[in-house]
């Protein structure tokens, strides 16, 4: 084993032996260059005896190292130590993995475990829109912070291990308690694997228990290959059936029956967390985890949302009433003998006779301002009824039967909004027409008040996935891996969201929508700017000096459109790291031929769109097309 205070790369000092298993040692190592803390993962001398698996490791690390997402733990570096051993290094995680916090602390809330769920899906949405699958997801990979971020480790280490076919002595390649049958048979992963070890792991959240167990790996491999999982309510009842529901569908056994692909598995979840009250966060995960309590929410969210006491681990029965605290007793208002018998007949002098007399020419004086402005406010009010327009009321019109374009028009001529809150599976009506509403028709509400609608949709409809904070390259890609489309765009000012990535979309995330159809969206422009405001004159005082005005603000400047750079000849590496150094973000990746993923590491950039020099807004998307550098001459 590497001793702690060695040197790696000429940079990495290891600090602290963090943990070890059957293929690495991790350690808390310093970047000397950078001056950071890092994560360094050294794997075992057997693994660095074949030059192919060496060769196969550099091109896996390189690949994951190009992954860029909140969560997703980041790559930076790779190398051999003195002793020929391999390492990479990645960012640093403050706080715990997911297996310590459910040994720790049993299952999660419903809602939790569908928070942590969807930020994973995220995570290997990311990774399978660039050709990598993850083939190892399983709770020891998940990393939770202690302010709450959710990130996955080990992108592709797992498929170099595999494809080098090495064998130790009590090893087993992955995790079969996490296995997708196919990969139990024996076939290749593929991103259906990752979604189905993802639906174990939701199971394990929500029940503390794998659905499949055995005497051995085989016997574990031959149950999921010949037994149906079991719904996770049939270990815990306070299961939610929406959320049993979509864990049953990641853990089909047949690939074609599970999500079409992570992110519509994370749209699903991200519907669920939002048909209803606000989620516990994963901070709240990553608090228990390091507080050592299971019952602990998120106090960003909402502090007096709680959950059934069975929705958490070891959770004790509410204590009988009688056992309860009683209120202690109110102080009484008055103390026996504390006025009564004043010596002398204190308190009754001529200025208590002042006092008296000026505190009711007070309340004279009160009453009957009070009298005249109650007097003014109804004279107000009965000459001109209806003046105030913050409590105008409406008639709920009945939207029913009507397409949902349609229902908005009719309710925003009459002051309201509409919010497609449920969908529902229909052959009987068109796609998008309104079922049913919430208020009902003839309901009175103020104006601005939100009706909710059920619309109806196709059977082989499928859940919106999450754009928000995507830029629009990237929110393109997750449409189409689940058969949606950009639609129409709008652009607003936004003081959180960067400029480039989307603010908002409709449909929300996780409505069920028919194949083809289009997600409108808000991109964000930044900050509004500031407007540049003259500076008052400054008051004259009798004596002393005058201060100084206060300067005006410095307004804050919309970003310069920045020109697009020539990335033909590039790898896709390279191409990658130049659009972002450009203040670009990558769109689609396509091939020629088509249908080549993952795209190979040698290939280039064969055209791009928008064609260099274009000037376009900061956060654009760039879109590339890769070919095979043999079967062409390059021309940048």
């Amino acid at each position: 084993m590497t001793e702690i205070g060695s040197m790696l790369g000429g940079r990495y000092r290891l600090m602290e032996l963090l943990g070890q298993g059957g293929m690495a040692t991790i350690y808390r190592g310093h970047d000397s260059q950078l001056e950071r803390d890092v994560a360094v993962k050294v794997l075992r001398p057997e693994f660095g005896q074949d030059p192919d698996f060496v060769a196969r490791f550099r091109d896996e690390a390189r690949a994951a190292a190009s992954l860029s997402h909140p969560n997703i733990v980041a790559v930076f570096d790779f190398g051999q130590d003195q002793r020929g051993d391999q390492f990479i290094v990645m960012e640093m995680v403050d706080g715990q993995d997911l297996a310590s916090i459910l040994r720790e602390n049993g299952p999660l809330a419903p809602r939790q475990a569908a928070r942590v769920g969807a930020d994973v899906a995220k995570a290997l949405h990311a990774a399978h829109m660039r050709g990598i699958v993850h083939r190892d997801v399983k709770p020891s990979n998940i990393l939770i912070s202690r302010d709450g971020r959710v990130k996955v480790a080990d992108f592709g280490i797992a498929r170099a291990l595999d494809d080098a076919q090495v064998t130790l002595p009590g090893i087993t390649m992955g995790s079969v308690h996490y296995f997708a049958p196919e990969q139990a048979r024996g076939e290749p992963a593929t991103a259906a694997s990752d979604t189905y070890a993802l639906g174990i792991v939701l199971f394990e959240m929500l029940t503390g228990h794998r659905p499949f167990s055995g005497d051995g790996a085989a016997a574990v491999a031959l149950a999921r290959l010949t037994t149906t999982p079991p719904r996770p309510s049939a270990l815990r009842a306070s299961v939610p059936p929406e959320l049993d529901s979509i864990v049953v569908r990641a853990m089909a056994l047949d690939p074609a029956d599970r999500y079409p692909s992570a992110a519509a598995l994370g749209g699903a979840l991200d519907g669920f967390l939002a048909d209803g009250a606000p989620a516990a966060s994963a901070g709240a995960v990553g608090a228990a985890g390091a507080a050592g309590a299971a019952e602990v929410l998120s106090t960003a969210t909402r502090p007096n949302v709680f959950y059934p006491p069975d929705a958490y681990a070891r959770s004790s029965e509410p204590a009988p009433l009688s056992a309860r605290r009683t209120p202690p007793p109110l102080v009484p208002s008055r103390v026996p003998g504390r006025y009564e018998d004043s010596p002398d007949g204190a308190g009754s002098g001529p200025w208590a006779w002042i006092a008296g007399l000026l505190g009711i020419g007070i309340l004279i004086v009160v009453a009957f301002l009070l009298f005249r402005l109650i007097s003014s406010i109804g004279a107000l009010s009965t000459s001109s009824p209806g003046a105030s327009a913050s409590g105008a009321t409406v008639t709920v019109p009945d939207l029913v039967n009507s397409l949902y374009s349609d229902a908005a028009s009719q309710a925003a001529a009459l002051g309201l909004s509409t919010v497609r809150s449920a969908t529902q599976p229909s052959t009987t009506v068109p796609a998008d027409t309104v079922l049913a509403q919430d208020p009902k028709p003839g309901t009175t509400v103020q104006t601005g008040t939100a009706v909710k609608l059920t619309v109806a949709v196709s059977p082989s409809a499928v859940p919106v996935p999450d754009l928000r904070n995507l830029a629009l390259g990237d929110a393109a890609n997750a449409l189409a891996a689940v058969g949606l489309k950009l639609g129409t765009g709008a652009e607003a000012y936004d003081p959180t969201v960067p400029a480039g990535q989307i603010i908002s979309q409709d449909p929300a995330p996780g409505t069920q929508f028919a194949p083809g159809g289009a997600v409108n969206y808000t991109i964000s422009l930044g900050p509004e700017p500031s407007a540049s405001t003259a500076p008052s004159p400054a008051p004259t005082f009798p004596v002393g000096p005058t201060p100084s005005p206060t300067p005006a603000p410095t307004p804050t400047p919309t970003p310069a459109p920045v020109a697009v750079g020539n990335y033909k000849c590039q790898t896709l590496d390279q191409a990658t790291a130049a659009i972002g150094a450009d203040r670009l973000s990558l769109g689609t990746v396509s091939t020629d031929p088509s249908g080549v993923s993952p795209v190979p590491l040698s290939w280039i950039v064969m055209a791009q769109n928008p064609t260099p020099g274009t000037e376009v807004p900061v956060g654009s998307s760039v879109n590339l097309t890769m070919r095979d550098p043999t079967t062409f001459a390059c021309t940048p």
